[in-house]
């Protein structure tokens, strides 16, 4: 079972990863709606909008499944052992193989640039010293 600081970190990754996933698919929607004004139509929003929205989900449940690997990962040595550039680029080859197994090379090579950097930036933020707010926090826990 999950403590609550552990809990909490599967959360704040869920969101930092649907948050970043979110904003890559609004780039994606508004892109053609800004080139191409004419489009823009209800239809044409709310699609947009259920894009934004399956985007950030497809998003949260990534950076749950990337807390949880590295969950499993720190059962067997602290966070601050593993070493950013394996884990990020293990997650970049899962990223690519889904991307072009779905969409191409293209795709692909996007989606696993995306994952790469939002691995190695919340590896980052697991790993760092907890600040003095943070650590009487987790104290009183």
């Amino acid at each position: 079972m999950l403590s609550r600081v552990r809990a909490r970190a599967v959360g704040i990754f869920a969101l930092l990863w649907a948050g970043a996933s979110g904003v890559i698919g609004l780039g994606i929607v508004l892109r053609p709606l800004i080139r191409y004004p004419s489009l823009i139509r209800a239809e044409s929003i709310l699609d947009g909008l259920r894009y934004v929205g399956t985007s950030m989900a497809i998003g949260a449940i990534c950076g749950v499944a990337f807390s949880l690997f590295l969950l499993a990962f720190a059962r067997r040595r602290p966070l601050g052992r593993l070493a950013v550039i394996p884990v990020t680029a293990s997650v970049a080859a899962l990223a690519f193989l889904v991307g072009a197994i779905t969409d191409g090379s293209r795709a692909a090579t996007g989606l696993a640039a995306v994952a790469a950097t939002l691995a190695a930036i919340t590896l980052w933020l697991a790993t760092r010293p907890a600040t003095a707010s943070h650590a009487s926090a987790e104290q009183a826990t």
